[in-house]
């Protein structure tokens, strides 16, 4: 992930669901349905004591720039 000035703690932190929405313009349901079909898609996530679904900061950027390569190989 060269150009990107993040720190190691900022990488790790947990972001909530309306987070992750907010940083790549999907709607909140949206990223509900990726989650819950089978196999998920969209960015990794996990649930948080069994009920607060959270993602991480460096999951959810590693997932984007697939999305990029795909695009850029599909184009």
């Amino acid at each position: 992930m060269a150009g990107l000035s993040l720190d190691d703690e900022e990488l790790d932190e947990q972001l909530l669901t309306d987070e992750v929405s907010a940083i790549i313009r999907v709607p909140v349901g949206t990223l509900r349905r990726w989650r819950s079909l089978r196999p998920p898609v969209g960015p990794p996530c996990f649930p948080l004591n069994g009920f607060r679904v959270v993602y991480r900061r460096s999951k959810l950027l590693e997932w984007v720039l697939q999305q990029e390569a795909s695009a850029g190989r599909a184009s």
